[in-house]
């Protein structure tokens, strides 16, 4: 069964490759990407390959929950702060029109503490969330290669695997909600050990 996902951050360079890699009838389809409303070339390349998938942009997060027939929200789109935003926007319009228990994908780079925190916030409000940190930057995501960080719950692990082997690959660290983001705080910590060297 495809799953219908929603997408924040769908025309940063890590998302939106995801509109090529995913076809519209594999493991996931995006039914609606939000955008901000930057306008470049490169973001008018990426909102043609979201039309292409088969995905409606939208640019309000009201409209990007839709009636709650989805079920997750796929969100990279900046850091702690920038991402506090967006959940504080975000999770009241799901409260409203959430059909079952959804899930929030949450690939940006955060903090251990921040995942914690939006792990507890997020159940209590009846959703699922995993942290899921990338690496590999912009051309790993294009050519679907990057590495995917993943920890937290293993059965939401195991049904979102087969999407997260279109767009990379992906590497499962167990239960804690925090050890994807320790992982890449470790890493960062090798690469600049290893420039200070």
């Amino acid at each position: 069964m495809t799953i219908k996902l929603l997408g924040i951050g769908g025309m940063g360079l890590m998302l939106s490759p995801s509109a090529k890699h995913l076809k519209s009838k594999g493991p996931a389809r995006f039914l609606r990407i939000h955008d901000r409303g930057k306008k470049d070339e490169r973001r008018n390349r990426c909102r043609q390959a979201w039309k292409a998938h088969g995905a409606d942009i939208v640019h309000d997060y009201e409209s990007l929950v839709g009636d709650g027939d989805y079920d997750g929200v796929v969100i990279c789109a900046g850091k702690n702060a920038d991402d506090c935003d967006i959940f504080r926007s975000l999770v009241p319009h799901i409260r409203e029109r959430k059909k079952g228990r959804p899930f929030i994908l949450h690939l940006s780079t955060v903090s251990a503490g921040f995942a914690q925190a939006a792990y507890d916030f997020l159940s209590a409000e009846g959703i699922d969330y995993v942290n899921y940190p990338l690496t590999g930057g912009p051309l790993g995501a294009e050519n679907a290669n990057m590495l995917i960080l993943a920890s937290g719950s293993e059965s939401l692990y195991s049904r979102l695997e087969p999407t997260l082997q279109a767009i990379g690959n992906p590497r499962y660290f167990g239960e804690s909600v925090t050890a994807g983001a320790e992982v890449k705080l470790i890493g960062q910590l090798m690469v600049f050990n290893g420039l200070v060297g």
